[in-house]
């Protein structure tokens, strides 16, 4: 594989956005319902003190603020004068739009510090007139963007709710490049083909008659990249029913390992995914098998299973949906917070080591997603033989995180093959996944939200009217309506993500 190939398949799994509750990928749209009594959504700020450490462990609680604070604090100073942030660690992401959306979602959802407010400010401007000729007027094309889906979707992302015109015009623009890389019919692509309705890390919208799979890089399809983009245009006010996100629908399934009709009894069928059907290179886990349909399976894990589960969401399905159920079952038997979780063969495990703060970030929001803030008794295998399984996912995830942190309040992964030894990849991922962490668990402190005004400030600019979770989950909130009324409706109520 080329170096430029390696590095678009590094970035497919690194330039996830580190965001926070009420934003990220289009604010999970499609959770349109608190989960039923015994899912753990119900239970009271009491039930969980006991289940930290049989009293609340306040301790706990500051220890976590304080990290949260030193890696905004990290971040904030790490900003270049121009209000982009630039890898030192990898020339191929020290351009400026390669790592900026990422590290400003999880600076704009972070509590505040020293020189956030400034920070933000810098980076709003800085994203609202990137491509921007002498005229204000922007123009993605005119960039030479190593991986314009993911710029794309963040950038939206970040800029998302404001209010002045150059940041609407900007997002129009970023939208329409959005809606270009798709693999549709535009393209030449039809509903035949594997890739059909997903996004991938093609610099240029990719035709199907220019595609060689054989002798060019696989980088078609991918389900990392279809999450981002679909969650960036419900975000941006696409529906449902939008030909888009229903494109988008048929990949995501592709990605899954369910029979048709949702079900898992069949050999090979665990509810999990993979990262796409259309090559073997991508799917950290490798191929599973044959199924007895003659579909060739890859094994299910973690990272892609939480993405998979949002992805399922944000087209609209609902939580009660068995394709959403087959997923999250699968989370909840897997759950690990000391690893990267999943089937990973012994040559593969490198892999699965590469990609853990990655994975700790999309599970947080797949939790977010379904108002879970307990796992059943009798999963989740968190790290440490002295804690129980099951309970406060939340918990067991900070845990971990706090234990790796450095003294700077970065994060690095010592594997390399995802670049999340670059603290400025690894940073905002792990930063997004505690802010999660700490607005799954009882305040500290009676009153208000425990990460500051601003992080709630940008968390209800951000949410769209259909989300589980109030700008605070410390308070309750009313959920909405399924598109019937019932409890077995599979598509969500809202005709659009904007909030």
């Amino acid at each position: 594989m080329s170096r430029l190939g390696r590095l678009a398949l590094v970035l497919g799994v690194a330039l996830q956005t580190a965001s926070a509750p009420g934003d990220e990928t289009g604010s999970e749209p499609a959770a349109c319902r608190v989960p039923a009594a015994g899912s753990g959504a119900s239970l009271s700020v009491e039930d969980l003190g006991r289940d930290l450490d049989g009293d609340f462990d306040r301790d706990f609680g500051r220890d976590l603020d304080r990290s949260i604070a030193r890696a905004t604090r990290f971040l904030v100073q790490a900003q270049d004068d121009d209000g982009a942030w630039r890898s030192s660690t990898y020339g191929a992401l020290s351009d400026g739009p390669s790592l900026t959306p990422l590290v400003a979602k999880a600076v704009l959802f972070a509590p505040d510090v020293p020189g956030s407010e400034h920070a933000r400010r810098q980076v709003r401007h800085y994203l609202a007139t990137l491509g921007a000729d002498e005229r204000g007027v922007v123009d993605p094309g005119s960039l030479r963007l190593n991986y314009p889906v993911y710029t794309a979707a963040l950038t939206l992302i970040a800029l998302a709710g404001r209010d002045d015109e150059p940041a609407r015009a900007a997002c129009a623009a970023w939208v329409e490049l959005l809606r270009a890389h798709q693999l549709g019919e535009v393209l030449g692509w039809s509903p035949g083909d594997l890739a059909y309705g997903g996004w991938g890390y093609a610099p240029q919208p990719l035709e199907r008659r220019h595609h060689d799979p054989l002798h060019g890089p696989p980088f078609d399809a991918d389900l990392s990249s279809t999450l981002m983009a679909v969650g960036a245009l419900r975000l941006a006010g696409a529906a449902v029913d939008d030909p888009a996100i229903e494109r988008a629908l048929v990949f995501v399934q592709r990605c899954q390992n369910v029979a048709p009709d949702g079900s898992t009894a069949a050999p090979l069928l665990d509810g999990g995914f993979c990262m796409t059907p259309t090559n073997a290179l991508q799917n950290k886990a490798g191929v599973a098998g044959v199924d007895p349909d003659g579909t060739t399976r890859h094994r299910s894990y973690g990272s892609m299973t939480a993405d998979g589960l949002r992805a399922l969401l944000r087209c609209g399905l609902a939580p009660d949906h068995p394709r959403v159920v087959a997923a999250r079952r699968w989370l909840e038997r897997h759950f690990r917070a000391d690893r990267h979780p999943g089937p990973f063969p012994p040559e593969r495990v490198i892999e699965s080591r590469s990609a853990f703060y990655y994975w700790c970030w999309s599970f947080a929001h797949a939790m977010r997603a379904l108002g879970l803030r307990t796992l059943p008794a009798g999963h989740a295998a968190p790290a440490g033989p002295d804690v129980v399984q099951g309970g406060p996912w939340a918990a067991h995830l900070a845990r971990e995180l706090l234990r790796r942190q450095a003294p700077d309040g970065s994060f690095r992964n010592p594997s390399t093959m995802m670049k999340e030894d670059d603290p400025l990849v690894a940073t905002p991922l792990a930063l997004a996944a505690l802010v999660l962490c700490r607005w799954h668990l009882p305040s500290a402190r009676s009153g208000g939200c425990p990460l500051g005004e601003s992080a709630a400030r940008e968390s209800v600019r951000a949410r769209p009217t259909n989300t589980t979770l109030p700008p605070c989950p410390l308070r309750p909130t009313r959920s909405c309506a399924t598109a019937s009324g019932s409890s077995a409706s599979t598509r969500c109520s809202s005709r659009s993500s904007r909030g």
